[in-house]
């Protein structure tokens, strides 16, 4: 199942409450970010130990610079393990599932 953050406390609060987090940043309105969901679900249900998050840029973004990089560019992956960020993946879900088989 992917959550939706909706704010900056709903992004602190899947970063506090879960050891293992992709937040998944793309833009409601883009068809290649549309198209990669299917991808995310199948990802979600195969890997029950991480919790994934999907955060609309344009209404999110603002709100959690600090944590993510202001020039991120959609559809990208953050990878958080025990609250601190440890990879950036842009482009392809098939690029995400490779770097949580590395790092996670």
């Amino acid at each position: 199942m992917i959550h939706t953050i909706l704010s900056a406390e709903d992004f602190r609060q899947a970063l506090a409450n879960n050891a293992k987090v992709v937040v998944y940043c793309q833009v409601e309105r883009d068809p290649e970010c549309q198209g990669i969901k299917g991808e995310l679900d199948r990802l979600a249900e195969e890997h029950t130990d991480v919790s994934f998050f999907a955060l609309d840029l344009d209404t999110v973004r603002d709100a959690v610079a600090q944590e993510l990089d202001d020039r991120v560019d959609p559809p990208s992956y953050y990878l958080f393990l025990d609250g601190k960020r440890i990879d950036v993946v842009q482009g392809a879900a098939q690029r995400l599932a490779e770097a949580m088989d590395a790092r996670f």
